[in-house]
């Protein structure tokens, strides 16, 4: 494969990307324009001039965007799975799947969105 020049610029270029793909997914999924512009704004609007996150759900965030990252940079995707220890990688889905569990709404009866069309 191929290898990129990686550079500082690279996190910023993943944020604005990633940005661009939020903002794209709200305007595909609201009803209408007006609901769109609305969800745009609170999207960007902060109660008190902070994120409205917990400090572990910042933690959390943050170790995510680390291991992405990491991941591009190192290619670390790659070796876990093929010479990682089995039981390593069985633990992390299983570790997945009870995130999935605990912290997944169910009881919500969400349409799936291709059906709205």
């Amino acid at each position: 494969l191929p290898t990129v020049a990686w550079s500082w610029s690279y996190p910023l270029k993943v944020a604005v990307t990633f940005a661009l793909v939020l903002i794209g997914w709200v305007f595909f999924r609201s009803a209408n324009l007006t609901d769109s512009l609305h969800v745009v704004g609170q999207m960007f609007t902060f109660p008190h001039g902070r994120i409205p996150l917990n400090n572990w759900q910042k933690g959390l965030a943050g170790m995510a965007l680390l291991v992405a990252l990491a991941e591009e940079k190192l290619d670390i995707s790659g070796r876990l799975v093929t010479t990682g220890p089995t039981w390593a990688y069985s633990f992390a889905l299983v570790a997945l799947l009870l995130v999935l569990e605990l912290f997944g709404v169910f009881q919500l009866r969400i349409p799936f969105v291709y059906f709205q069309f």
